[in-house]
């Protein structure tokens, strides 16, 4: 039996059926697909709804008023991303079954 921490829990992968190396190993979405996403306006108003249902503290309010600020400055070519941008655009493009 494989180690439940380790064994692949990931919807939206990739395996290679039939003969022949799995030359990527299953990454069909990367780095810069999560990147990209992460520092989308839908991205940081996702975070912030989410992040509204918590007590806020000095570094979340920092952030929004930072993210507005930047966005006020800069317009459409404002681009931000922090972890949690990072990880809300994980499980939106990965879809993972678990997280730990």
């Amino acid at each position: 039996m494989s180690d439940p921490h380790t064994e692949d829990r990931v919807a939206r992968s990739f395996a290679r059926s039939g003969e022949g190396l799995d030359y990527y190993d299953g990454v069909a979405v990367g780095a810069d697909a999560i990147g990209e996403l992460s520092t989308r306006w839908e991205t940081q108003d996702r975070v912030g709804e989410l992040l509204d249902g918590l007590e806020d503290d000095d570094y979340m309010a920092y952030v929004g008023e930072f993210v507005a600020r930047g966005r006020e400055l800069v317009g459409p070519a404002f681009r931000f991303s922090d972890i949690t941008t990072v990880l809300c655009a994980s499980t939106q493009l990965r879809q993972p079954a678990s997280y730990l």
